[in-house]
């Protein structure tokens, strides 16, 4: 049974969760436990590279425990944790033919202008599609 596991700071829709069944061919989908968003919704950003990555210890420690062989890793947040992540999983992990994926969006703005002349702006974000990482 193929799990997508997902690490982001927020949940997925149903819609992308169907389209993960789908796309992806996983038949369940799994979220990191809360202590494991907790870090990884809050990187310090005053953290050089070599710091972010002492700190994501618990994000890698889960990662490497939980995921099994041909699971998914959903996997989107600060640009650098997601790097060391990634490419943790693609050079640490290569016989567990584990694959890494980010989610497209396509963004739809709506302006209105106020009664008092400022302008409101509103982002809908609608899901696309997956997205592999390599």
């Amino acid at each position: 049974m193929e799990t997508l596991y997902v690490l982001l700071n927020h949940n997925l829709t149903p819609e992308q969760v169907e389209s993960a069944k789908e796309e992806l061919g996983v038949s369940r989908v799994e979220y990191a436990p809360d202590e494991i968003r907790q870090v990884w919704g809050n990187i310090p950003p005053d953290l050089n590279m070599w710091e972010v990555n002492e700190y994501l210890t618990p994000v890698v420690m889960w990662v490497e425990k939980a995921l099994t062989y041909n699971d998914k890793l959903l996997i989107q947040g600060e640009s650098t944790s997601t790097f060391i992540i990634v490419d943790r999983i693609k050079n640490g992990l290569a016989l567990k033919n584990i694959r890494c994926f980010s989610s497209t969006t396509k963004r739809v703005v709506e302006e209105k202008v106020l009664p008092d002349g400022n302008i409101q702006k509103t982002s809908t974000f609608r899901h696309v599609r997956y997205r592999a990482y390599y």
